[in-house]
């Protein structure tokens, strides 16, 4: 009897063991296949702007300005960019989704609006969303996002508002009010026109002077 119970504890010990081993294997082979995952998942970290490419220079205030920066996969699987996010409206990107393949490199082509503030520096944030296993975008990690910067030269500030003031609708055509221009280089010629056509804009006189 006691035999029947000293086997019986054995098996009993074995089999638990077994076990054991079994959840280790299950285990590692889980972490194992996670990581493998991991490693061949598509990631906007895998992708790399040279610095120099993130300071455009000190350039004239253009609505328009056209400034290319390569984008490169440094990963060991292609990366599709789905979008591109922005921290402000500025700023438009072309192409605006592709798929960059192992070290290849894609030419972006930013088009940015430097008129639309009036600080003399500039700066605006891009980051991309890529496309993960599932198909579905991913979120970027902020510390991907790329500043894009520069130093703007104007040759004349323009007040943002105009002082109107409160008028009725009865009373037209509204009086004529002025708007002061300041000037930051020497000035042969001014012209401006008016997407409004109630409105006429005329000039009194142009100081070529700096500053003035």
């Amino acid at each position: 009897m006691g035999g029947q119970l000293s086997n019986a504890a054995t098996s009993w010990r074995w089999r638990v063991i077994t076990a054991g081993l079994t959840l280790l294997v299950i285990s590692a082979a889980v972490t194992y296949s996670m990581g493998v995952r991991s490693l061949l998942r598509p990631n906007a970290s895998m992708l790399f702007v040279p610095d120099r490419y993130l300071d455009f220079g000190d350039v004239w205030e253009d609505e328009s300005f056209v400034w290319s920066m390569p984008i490169e996969n440094r990963g060991s699987t292609p990366v599709c960019v789905e979008s591109f996010r922005k921290t402000c409206n500025c700023m438009s990107v072309r192409p605006a989704s592709f798929t960059v393949e192992p070290g290849e490199r894609r030419q972006l082509e930013l088009q940015i609006d430097l008129a639309s503030r009036p600080q003399s520096s500039f700066t605006v944030g891009l980051w991309p969303r890529v496309i993960g296993n599932d198909g579905k975008p991913e979120t970027t990690d902020i510390g991907m996002v790329w500043m894009i910067r520069g130093q703007v030269r104007r040759a004349i500030a323009i007040p943002q508002f105009a002082p109107v003031g409160q008028h009725s609708e009865l009373a037209q055509p509204l009086a004529a009010f002025s708007v002061a221009l300041r000037q930051f280089v020497d000035l042969e010629s001014l012209t401006a026109g008016c997407e409004n056509p109630a409105f006429t804009i005329a000039f009194d006189s142009v100081c070529n002077s700096n500053g003035g």
